[in-house]
């Protein structure tokens, strides 16, 4: 969600009225939503996938631990898709996390 909001800071330009955005106001709020449920988002997918991996997932498949590449890109897939599914998984992690306390 940082990651979008930074890109739509840098997108601001300046003519000789003045700033103006190149998105729209809309693309704000979503942005902005985005930002802060993105943590949430996170935590959602986390809980799900955890929930139904088993635990020796990670000790049968040793190729996984030790291909840092492969980590590399499945770790920015992951970031793409929780800034993606920002707003309605982090929808669904605010609800869990106040569920599990």
């Amino acid at each position: 969600g940082l990651y979008c909001a930074l890109i739509y800071i840098y997108l601001i330009t300046k003519n000789n009225e003045g700033y103006y955005f190149l998105a729209s106001d809309k693309m704000l709020y979503a942005i902005v939503i985005s930002t802060i449920l993105c943590p949430y988002s996170k935590y959602a997918i986390e809980h799900i996938f955890f929930k139904f991996i088993k635990k020796d997932f990670f000790i049968k498949r040793k190729n996984l631990n030790n291909a840092p590449v492969a980590k590399l890109n499945l770790f920015m897939l992951y970031n793409l898709l929780c800034l993606v599914l920002a707003i309605p998984f982090g929808l669904l992690g605010l609800f869990i996390s106040i569920k599990n306390n």
